[in-house]
């Protein structure tokens, strides 16, 4: 059978959009990568592995020890070099000659502050790197407590949800019933406002307490990096 160009073009782009429907398809059906349910102290632990915040800490505090490496050192020692006699001027200026007594100088030079100055700027270093390990130390505690207070956010703003459902649930034959009660004539049209009203406030009770559940969701998986994070375990004393 004849091939034209044409019908191998078409061929081709049905096979690419084949091809791209599955990879989608693939993409949709993965899902999240780190969804695991997370204990308190694995959200604790989480956070302290991930935060860039005590990954800065830790970086500081290796540059002041390498601040406090150098201080009270020596300086560096200084080459110098010079001309002594070299004729500027005269019958003999800008050359060398027998009646010039030039000299060429090499030598090293070196400053030498007081003992004191040097002890001084040692104590400064010491302190930098305690103040570092101090700051390393409260950006811990920080990040530790705002994890563990997304992770309880978290935890009751599931179980009111979870209450709220189950209460909708438990009172799903009211407002079945309602209805049937008016069609019966066991219930006034304004009785059967009652459990419409009802129904209707915990339906926009549960749409804010989804909006709590989403925020708490997104604060924790800030500090662990998870991006569906699910409280799991007792909340701690």
């Amino acid at each position: 059978m004849f091939n034209s160009p044409a019908g191998q073009a078409r061929r081709s782009a049905r096979a690419a959009l084949l091809g791209a429907a599955f990879g989608c398809l693939g993409l949709l059906t993965a899902g999240p990568g780190r969804a695991d349910p997370l204990t308190f102290e694995e959200a604790l632990a989480r956070a302290v592995s991930d935060a860039p915040s005590l990954r800065a800490s830790a970086l500081g505090i290796d540059a002041a020890r390498a601040s406090a490496t150098a201080a009270g050192q020596l300086p560096d020692p200084r080459l110098s070099f010079g001309l002594d006699g070299f004729p500027v001027s005269g019958p003999s200026a800008g050359r060398f000659d027998g009646i010039m007594m030039t000299m060429f100088k090499v030598g090293i030079q070196q400053d030498l502050p007081s003992r004191a100055r040097r002890r001084a700027e040692r104590e400064v270093a010491d302190a930098d790197v305690d103040v570092a390990r101090a700051r390393a130390a409260t950006t811990l505690w920080q990040v530790r407590i705002a994890a563990g207070e997304a992770w309880v956010d978290l935890h009751y703003a599931e179980r009111r949800l979870a209450v709220l459902d189950e209460l909708l649930a438990s009172l799903e034959p009211l407002w079945d019933a309602a209805p049937s009660g008016v069609a019966a004539s066991r219930l006034r049209p304004a009785q059967a406002l009652g459990p419409v009203e009802l129904q209707a406030d915990l339906e926009d009770r549960r749409d804010r307490l989804e909006a709590d559940l989403a925020a708490a969701r997104a604060q924790l998986s800030r500090w662990t990096g998870d991006p569906a994070p699910r409280a799991e375990g007792p909340v701690p004393t």
